[in-house]
């Protein structure tokens, strides 16, 4: 993860105030792997129902702050669909 990025705690944080925005309700949980400085993946369990992998890259250059915000929000809205299932 580049530190310009902030690192993993900067990703988890991200997520959770983006679910908590998106399901303040749901009951979930997330396994987030980084695969290299431009890809992340994570595995949802919502509700107790495991959703598809979720897959992220950026082309052509690393993560950044503003990224790993989209990758946090594609998150958010996969765990609010589930949690309405």
């Amino acid at each position: 993860m580049p530190r310009a990025a902030g690192g993993s705690e900067a990703v988890c944080s991200e997520i959770e105030r983006a679910i908590a925005a998106a399901a303040p309700t749901a009951r979930y949980r997330a396994s987030i792997n980084v695969m290299s400085s431009s890809r992340l993946s994570a595995v949802l369990v919502v509700n107790g129902r495991t959703l598809p992998d979720q897959n992220f890259a950026v082309m052509d250059r690393e993560l950044s702050p503003d990224s790993i915000r989209r990758f946090a929000e594609a998150l958010a809205i996969e765990v609010a669909k589930a949690a309405k299932e």
